[in-house]
């Protein structure tokens, strides 16, 4: 068990099974370099060690009574390895990855600050309304991860978790999940409860306009690419670079080869003249394409056209250039991620759903991870998990 605490002392463990905040047993312990061992010896009470993962990106003040032991953020490099390192701690010698343990890890995937504190059990609940606040989980001395009330969610080599404890989300978070799962239930989808909502805008900030808009001309540039060859209407390497100036300096390594090779065959085209529906989501983030309804269809390639053509015009096109409210961009977000589910296990099942088209659902699901940042992923890394 890792631990980040005093050199020694008493702490207090919250037994497992009964996740109840008040029935603390104390223990003593003696911690050295991080690692927890049991100790003969009794020391003053220091109270219990309680490491909080917060997802937040400004952390609130601690607004209860404690000892700070150590605080760090992102800026510090050795954040994202112990996370790494935590992950696989409560994934050792379990048998089955539950539902909930799948919760934990990717709210591990999303913190951006470590807390360590000693306090006192009376301080608990006020620990649980700043977790709250904080969208944080608790780590403890007894190598347990709880939600905000002190309910297990996972163990260490146990399968054991508590049926009331959740995986804490900003409630906006939550909202916004419900309003996708009724749009979605009013189309004729059965999108699943499993899925969990999306980041809040307290977690997450969209990319910066300027490397949107680069991004855009990235893909509206291999896309052009890809069909003019398969319309056998070459673009010339020049027309590109000035109907789309800032698309070259924003190519992925991917898209940087695939405009450097010999045209390949039909087939291999294909894919990346689906990058149409990507570009045309980003350009609907910018405000220069109003239109984001149902992924029913491909984009017009003439509003494609319409929107696209004064980029040509270089810094005049950037002019005024700013995206959609944060909470738009997510509210968008959350329902694309569970129409690509429903068309994903139609897919699994060899159905499709009829008046939607399973690419445009895609391509509008990776642009969106990209724009929000989704695993810290550069364009060519961005999954798009269901």
């Amino acid at each position: 068990m890792t631990l980040d605490g005093p050199p020694g002392g008493r702490y207090y463990l919250i037994p497992r099974a009964s996740g109840d905040i008040e029935a603390c047993e104390e223990i003593d312990l003696d911690v050295h370099g991080g690692q927890v061992f049991e100790s003969q010896r009794v020391t003053n009470g220091v109270g219990m060690i309680v490491n909080l993962y917060a997802t937040v990106r400004e952390l609130p003040e601690l607004g209860f009574e404690h000892e700070l032991n150590a605080m760090r953020d992102l800026t510090d490099p050795e954040l994202a390895e112990h996370l790494v390192g935590f992950i696989g701690f409560i994934t050792s010698e379990i048998t089955q990855m539950t539902q909930v343990r799948y919760a934990v890890i990717r709210h591990i995937e999303r913190v951006q600050h470590q807390v360590s504190v000693v306090v006192e059990p009376e301080a608990l609940p006020g620990i649980a309304a700043w977790a709250t606040r904080a969208n944080a989980l608790m780590f403890l001395p007894d190598g347990s991860v709880r939600d905000p009330y002190g309910r297990l969610l996972a163990a260490s080599g146990s399968d054991e978790y508590d049926e009331r404890a959740q995986v804490p989300y900003p409630e906006a978070a939550r909202s916004r999940k419900a309003r996708s799962q009724v749009r979605l239930e009013a189309l004729g989808l059965e999108p699943t409860e499993m899925l969990p909502p999306v980041a809040s805008a307290l977690e997450i900030e969209l990319r910066d306009p300027l490397e949107v808009a680069a991004r855009a001309q990235a893909l509206l540039s291999v896309a052009s690419r890809a069909l003019g060859v398969l319309e056998e209407e070459p673009w010339s390497e020049g027309a590109l670079d000035v109907a789309f100036p800032l698309a070259r300096e924003a190519w992925s390594p991917a898209e940087r080869a695939f405009m450097a090779a010999e045209p390949p065959e039909q087939a291999e085209l294909v894919p990346w003249v689906w990058r149409y529906e990507s570009a045309w989501l980003l350009l609907w983030a910018l405000k220069r394409a109003e239109d984001l309804s149902v992924p029913a269809q491909v984009v017009a390639i003439e509003d494609m056209g319409a929107v696209a053509n004064g980029m040509r015009e270089g810094a005049r096109w950037l002019e005024g250039l700013e995206l959609r409210d944060v909470g738009e961009v997510l509210d968008a977000l959350d329902l694309h991620v569970r129409t690509h589910w429903v068309v994903v296990q139609r897919g699994l099942s060899g159905e499709e759903v009829e008046g939607w088209e399973r690419g445009v659902v895609y391509e509008r699901h990776l642009a969106l991870n990209w724009l929000t940042g989704f695993e810290g992923a550069s364009w060519d890394d961005v999954l798009t998990p269901t």
